[in-house]
């Protein structure tokens, strides 16, 4: 019986690691709905599927007016991290690779996953 635990446990973990392997997940909101941190509650603040790509955050200086955009790269080559352009027109931009990381504040529970996943593998196998 403990050996069929142990091994639903490892193919549960394996299978929520494919899944956080495969997919990346972005905050997509542009002007004062994207200011920081993002409320995701707001109408124009969505939550997109980032196939293949990467999360990005950008904030636009223009003569003193501040408009932040959020969203997802399809391509990681399309991200410059930085700032750019002289101070009263300046872009600077972030990039990340974790779900939800375009964020100001962002809690990531994948490796909380983990962690739980292996501590009960652990205290299963002792008994």
């Amino acid at each position: 019986m403990k050996l069929s635990v142990v091994i639903a446990l490892v193919l549960f973990t394996i299978g929520t690691c494919e899944g956080m392997i495969r997919s990346l997940w972005c905050y997509k909101c542009m002007g004062s709905e994207c200011n920081s941190p993002v409320d995701s509650t707001k109408d124009m603040v969505w939550i997109t599927e980032c196939k293949k790509g990467i999360c990005y955050e950008q904030e636009s200086n223009n003569e003193g007016t501040m408009v932040t955009s959020r969203g997802c790269y399809k391509r990681r080559s399309d991200c410059v991290p930085g700032c750019q352009g002289p101070p009263e027109h300046q872009t600077c931009e972030k990039c990340c690779e974790q779900n939800l990381c375009n964020n100001a504040k962002f809690v990531s529970f994948d490796i909380l996953v983990l962690i739980i996943s292996s501590l009960l593998g652990f205290f299963m196998i002792r008994q």
